[in-house]
């Protein structure tokens, strides 16, 4: 009986809790409050990204530092709600 409630509770119940809670962060992105500030980040870091990827990042110091600043960046337009 305890493998059927562990399995239960590891495979069906938390998995789902993740799910439901990912589903409400993605949508508190684009409600009214957020979503300038949400499509501003990603866009600047969709082309940070890009650009970077053109220009290419072997032995170029500034190009790897944009390609890096718009990871994070893509990191940030995700979650910056929750920092303030």
């Amino acid at each position: 009986m305890t493998e059927l409630v562990y399995f239960t509770l590891v495979f069906i119940d938390i998995p789902f809790i993740i799910l439901t809670n990912m589903k409400k962060h993605f949508i508190s992105l684009f409600d009214s409050a957020h979503r300038k500030r949400t499509i501003a980040l990603f866009v600047i870091a969709a082309l940070f990204i890009v650009i970077s990827s053109l220009v290419g990042i072997g032995d170029n110091l500034p190009v790897i530092a944009l390609f890096l600043t718009g990871i994070v960046l893509l990191f940030f337009s995700d979650s910056h709600h929750a920092f303030g």
